[in-house]
């Protein structure tokens, strides 16, 4: 296993969602949910008595865990569409029929699968459209620079709301470097997903140095 992640885990009917629960904490994961067990859909723990919104805090990823053919959200998991709206990776337990969140999910959890290992492999996969983002934005910025657009590859890191982007390519050392990874942080901060830090690194071909941020 990778860094011990914070996922939250929501569920269309009560208590559904206990094995894929126990999975990953038994896989050293923290599980935060928006309804405790036993208790009602509404309120939910960000407006009761509860352990406050799961987003409060820094989370990865959301996991939804579904049961039988539901083709529209059930009040137990109304906590999706927060989790989408602040652009977290989203994973689901379930059966891809009449699914309301299919065009939404970075992953699904097929029969067979090992839950905890998809919901890892969400997160990671989850900044490839971020990596690409990047990638194209600093385009115009190589090419003013005489570089290729394209000649310098971006990779993501996250761990809650903190943010690592490894920027590489050949000759990046001083002010194009620097440009770079401004231009890089500027544009990751203005996605869905909301960060509290954003780093960058550049490795040159050269020599590797820290770009402002």
């Amino acid at each position: 296993m990778g860094t011990p992640l914070t996922v939250m885990v929501l569920e269309s009917h009560r208590d559904v969602a206990a094995r894929a629960s126990s999975k990953l904490t038994a896989r050293g994961h923290t599980v935060r949910r928006c309804h405790e067990p036993g208790e009602p859909s509404f309120p939910c723990n960000g407006l009761g008595d509860g352990s406050g919104c799961p987003l409060d805090g820094a989370v990865d990823v959301a996991l939804v865990v579904r049961r039988g053919v539901t083709p529209r959200p059930t009040g137990d998991e109304d906590g999706v569409t927060c989790a989408l709206r602040a652009g977290l990776p989203l994973v689901e337990d379930g059966s891809d029929l009449l699914d309301p969140y299919a065009p939404m999910l970075t992953a699904r959890v097929w029969t067979g699968d090992d839950v905890a290992e998809v919901v890892e492999r969400a997160v990671t996969e989850s900044l490839a459209p971020l990596e690409r983002e990047l990638e194209d934005a600093l385009g115009p910025f190589l090419q003013s620079a005489g570089r290729a657009p394209g000649s310098v590859r971006v990779r993501a890191e996250a761990s809650g709301r903190h943010l690592v982007l490894h920027l590489s390519g050949s000759e990046l050392d001083g002010t194009l470097g620097g440009l770079l990874g401004v231009r890089a942080s500027d544009r990751a901060r203005q996605g869905a997903r909301r960060w509290e830090a954003v780093e960058v690194t550049i490795t040159s071909t050269t020599r590797a140095v820290d770009a402002p941020a």
